[in-house]
């Protein structure tokens, strides 16, 4: 059976039906963990959006000029470093860098991403976007899996960084490179879920557990995305999809790891999952 990606903020996936896009504006204040940088959006507008490898990335402005001297004169695309010290195409057609704009929502790079919301202190923001909605955090209990287990460890390497003592190897704080890298990680290994093509085209016929449960089929699986294969530009309209029998179900070591370094618990299988106990 095809599977595909659905979640919060999916890279280029489908969304469940019914799901909203963003939490309201005090949800994501709430989720700000403890006191981080200045709210500064217009700090965003010193970054161009640059194209990689198949993601979206933050490109200052400063470096994105240069980038326009040196094509000039040698007749090659604008090419830049990005703020995750990339070498990515500055495209001139996307503008400013905007975190919520269909391009960067659907595919960002993780890494830029977290140091523009630190840089704007747009952490809340960033943690609202890969919360998932109650529908799909539902599924994904039901599967097993702690459905807000990446955005904890998300919210603890943040506080880290403020706590002096526990800082240990982040002696820079929020501006240590370490603290974004550490976040994008666990972003990129949060938990998925997985259903079948019937589900994400709404053509399933299992209904859900109760209503506003998500998808009830039980083929509906929480898996890692980042640790998950995945099918590549030679599957055309199919790119993305989960090689099939290869799911990696979530939480991946990766993760778990991630969150005895912060002392997060982890509780597998999920309480009220119909997952076996190990």
């Amino acid at each position: 059976m095809t599977s595909i990606t659905v979640g919060h903020d999916p890279d280029g996936a489908a969304v469940l039906p019914g799901q909203c896009s963003l939490l309201t504006d005090a949800q994501t204040e709430a989720l700000r963990p403890g006191s981080t940088l200045p709210w500064n959006p217009a700090a965003a507008r010193r970054y161009f959006t640059g194209l990689g490898t198949g993601d979206w990335h933050a490109v200052c402005r400063d470096d994105a000029r240069s980038a326009v001297r040196w094509s000039r004169e040698s007749r090659r695309p604008l090419e830049a470093m990005a703020a995750c010290r990339k070498v990515v195409v500055v495209t001139a057609r996307r503008g400013v860098y905007d975190r919520l704009g269909p391009a960067v929502a659907g595919r960002p790079c993780r890494m830029c991403a977290w140091l523009l919301a630190i840089e704007t202190g747009s952490t809340g923001r960033e943690l609202a976007l890969i919360t998932p909605s109650g529908a799909e955090a539902a599924a994904i209990a039901r599967s097993g899996a702690d459905p807000m287990l990446a955005v904890r460890v998300c919210q603890a390497i943040l506080r880290s960084a403020l706590d002096e003592d526990a800082a240990g190897y982040e002696p820079d704080g929020l501006g240590s490179p370490v603290i974004a890298q550490l976040l994008s990680l666990a972003t990129a290994h949060r938990p998925v879920l997985y259903v079948s093509e019937a589900c994400a085209e709404g053509d399933c016929e299992t209904p859900p557990e109760s209503p506003g449960a998500g998808c009830g089929c039980p083929g509906a699986a929480a898996g890692c995305g980042a640790c998950t294969p995945h099918a590549g530009l030679w599957a055309g309209e199919w790119e993305g999809t989960p090689l099939p029998g290869l799911l990696v179900p979530a939480p991946c070591s990766v993760l778990t790891v991630l969150a005895a370094r912060y002392d997060i618990p982890v509780r597998y299988p999920w309480p009220g999952s119909s997952a076996p106990a190990n």
